[in-house]
């Protein structure tokens, strides 16, 4: 049950995140997921909530670097009416939401990097275009160089975060769910 849980909330905050980005509301997925990882670490507090935290924090590291790398290649863009190289709010926002799943909706791919690199490059693409057919972002050059592009970065970031997670695991956790 509690897996369900994290795995609805995860897909709450993720519509605040795209919708309120797509209505001229970045800011109501940044305080969503604000207020699912506060709740999330409340109720963790004495098993995974502070490597949860870490790893959420660490996360949005990660897709700093990698959404604004693809924005600044062309390959998406976000409407913020600011002229900064970084990506909206909502979109670390974003990092940080998949960060509260790894140990719990989606424990069932720890350990498994090939599986996360091709599930990666499989729904990573698959949740940017959703973005933006609802309006949240813009993919360019042409649609399939934007889902090649978004594919082969996902590819490395999952995994990546799955080593993350691997790696601040609280010592008392399982090798395998």
């Amino acid at each position: 049950m509690a897996k369900l849980l994290n795995f609805v909330a995860f897909q709450v905050c993720w519509f605040a995140c795209v919708l309120g980005a797509a209505n001229g509301m970045g800011w109501l997925g940044a305080v969503a997921v604000a207020v699912f990882l506060a709740a999330h670490c409340a109720l963790h507090r004495r098993g995974t909530g502070k490597a949860d935290l870490v790893l959420a924090l660490s996360l949005v590291g990660v897709g700093l670097v990698s959404d604004t790398l693809l924005s600044r290649f062309g390959w998406l863009s976000f409407d913020t009416g600011s002229k900064l190289w970084l990506v909206p709010l909502w979109m670390p926002a974003l990092w940080a939401n998949l960060g509260l799943t790894l140990r719990h909706s989606l424990s069932w791919l720890r350990g498994r990097y090939l599986l996360g690199a091709a599930l990666g490059a499989i729904s990573g693409p698959l949740s940017y275009w959703g973005g933006a057919r609802l309006g949240a972002l813009e993919l360019h050059t042409d649609l399939v160089s934007s889902l090649v592009a978004l594919a082969l970065a996902w590819s490395l970031a999952m995994p990546l975060a799955l080593f993350l997670e691997q790696r601040g695991a609280p010592a008392s956790s399982p090798t395998r769910p």
